[in-house]
């Protein structure tokens, strides 16, 4: 199923790769996982190009780990969702590639904005 081109994948083919993730989903309709950083399903829009190089160049990340892989794509679409996975996991990356992958893709005029408007994102998390 990795070689095989996304718009020939069958929803039996992303059921393996979510079988051999271990990543189960429930509820909603969410898009399949992503195979790769470079690679998101169709229907999901691509990581920004700076971000990638960000992820495979600065930071060395090789491929997703399964919380992002099934994460990202989900974010990317501006949905929520809650995910659960162990210390390490890469959660944080997980949801924050798709915040700053929307924050890259806002216009000029709202990033500048934000003295005045507020802020574009809020993350709360847990200690």
């Amino acid at each position: 199923v990795w070689t095989k081109p996304l718009k020939e994948m069958t929803p039996r083919d992303w059921r393996i790769v979510r079988e051999n993730y271990d990543i189960r989903v429930k509820g909603g309709r969410a898009p399949p996982p992503m195979r790769s950083f470079r690679e998101t399903p169709i229907g999901v829009p691509s990581i920004h190009p700076s971000i990638i190089d960000a992820i495979e160049l600065t930071m060395k990340f090789k491929e997703p780990s399964p919380i992002q892989r099934q994460s990202i794509p989900i974010g990317l679409q501006r949905r929520d969702l809650i995910g659960i996975a162990e210390t390490g996991s890469g959660k944080t990356a997980a949801f924050g590639i798709p915040l700053c992958h929307l924050i890259l893709s806002l216009p000029v005029e709202a990033i500048r904005s934000v003295a005045n408007e507020g802020p574009l994102a809020l993350v709360m998390a847990p200690t």
